[in-house]
């Protein structure tokens, strides 16, 4: 009743506003019977789509039908949302192959964190699939959810695997990564791409780079004909407005250019273009 009379009140006194993320109010709300639930949104006379109702037992009951299915379901995300650790566990110890894969399991927990345009930035269309993908070769962090913020509005959306999406329009939407890693310190390797700059460049598509602008994105971005390396030669040394800008890439600049006569810049377009039929459907 409390939460009901809150959001009314604020709904009258906001109303005029004509924004409805400054009237109608998002509410988080835990509730005892399920039954409840149902009371709460007839009781409404406003959409409740942004409020988040939170039942115990009904979490409870769907956890026990789906542990039938997947027994140990419950095991695993107690110790998922729990912090634990096994410094003072002597695994030598442990005869049971289950009880040596429990023990390293207790040490992984869930961390949600921010991606930049200026590490995960590539020439081709990046999907969360092969995000995901690298961040588990390389750092051996599983990548299970994505949150996409608009930033206009600050509402946000959580999508579960959404293994198609492609990052883009950084401009208009923050990215929030949920993964499963060991501790705090590979969530931040992950953000931060923290890996060797051939590694970088063999996953990317691109040398790694310290200020990320729009002019320093034309040069990585490759054309179907493949010319565009000479198109960035050419517009890193007829404009002075963009001296600085393609400079900013120092050292990687530098290294862009010489890759233009290996086998490397001709590997890497190559694979590039593969991706032409994959950019056509997704864009």
């Amino acid at each position: 009743m409390t939460a009901l009379a809150i959001k009314k009140f604020v709904y009258v006194q906001n109303k005029h506003l004509r924004d409805e993320l400054k009237y109608n109010i998002k509410l988080c709300i835990q509730l005892i019977k399920p039954e409840s639930k149902r009371l709460y949104y007839d009781s409404l006379n406003m959409s409740a789509a942004h409020d988040q109702l939170i039942i115990v037992e009904e979490i409870k009951m769907n956890l026990l039908a789906k542990s039938c299915f997947a027994p140990g379901l419950i095991s695993c995300l107690s110790n998922l949302s729990a912090s634990a650790t096994t410094a003072g566990m002597n695994q030598d110890t442990l005869e049971k192959e289950w009880l040596i894969e429990y023990a390293n399991g207790m040490g992984h927990e869930i961390y949600r964190v921010s991606i930049a345009e200026n590490e995960f930035f590539t020439p081709y269309p990046l999907t969360f699939k092969k995000l995901a993908e690298i961040c588990f070769a390389e750092f051996q962090a599983v990548i299970f959810a994505l949150e996409i913020e608009i930033k206009s509005k600050g509402t946000s959306v959580v999508k579960l695997n959404p293994s198609n999406f492609v990052f883009s329009d950084w401009n208009k939407f923050n990215f929030y990564l949920y993964l499963i890693g060991e501790d705090e310190s590979l969530a931040l390797k992950v953000q931060q791409m923290e890996m060797p700059d051939e590694k970088y460049e063999k996953h990317m598509y691109r040398p790694r780079t310290d200020r990320l602008t729009e002019e320093i994105k034309d040069l990585f971005l490759i054309n179907k004909d493949g010319n565009s390396f000479r198109k960035i030669k050419k517009r890193g040394s007829s404009a002075s407005a963009n001296k600085d800008d393609t400079q900013a890439l120092s050292p990687s600049f530098n290294m862009l250019t010489k890759m233009q006569n290996t086998n490397t810049a001709e590997t890497m377009r190559e694979n590039l273009k593969n991706q032409d039929n994959f950019r056509n459907q997704t864009l």
